[in-house]
């Protein structure tokens, strides 16, 4: 959310009766969480002096990955025995069906 959206959820909140932080609070306090356990935004300057805001994919991935229901999902060793079904299969592809397409 924007900083004026976050003013305004607060703002609502605050008419309906509903005791608030103060926006400043709310802020610092989204920064700490990111600081914490979020992804950290990076900056380059690139050859023609612009400068890219990106947030490194590595660090994506591992926060999903550290999610139970992401991880309990996955099977991340290829299986040797069996009919191809499944991307994970790719040992058998690569080894045990002489295909050209694949090599």
């Amino acid at each position: 959310f924007s900083e004026t959206q976050k003013d305004s959820i607060l703002g609502l909140l605050r008419s309906l009766g509903v005791t608030t932080p103060s926006l400043n609070f709310v802020l610092e306090f989204g920064r700490r969480c990111a600081a914490i356990c979020g992804v950290q935004t990076k900056s380059l300057t690139t050859l023609d002096g612009k400068t890219v805001h990106y947030n490194p994919i590595a660090e994506i991935v591992k926060l999903e990955l550290a999610k139970e229901d992401v991880c309990k999902n996955l099977v991340t060793l290829p299986v040797f025995d069996g009919p191809i079904i499944e991307l994970y299969h790719s040992e058998k592809w690569h080894n045990q069906i002489p295909t050209p397409m694949v090599r």
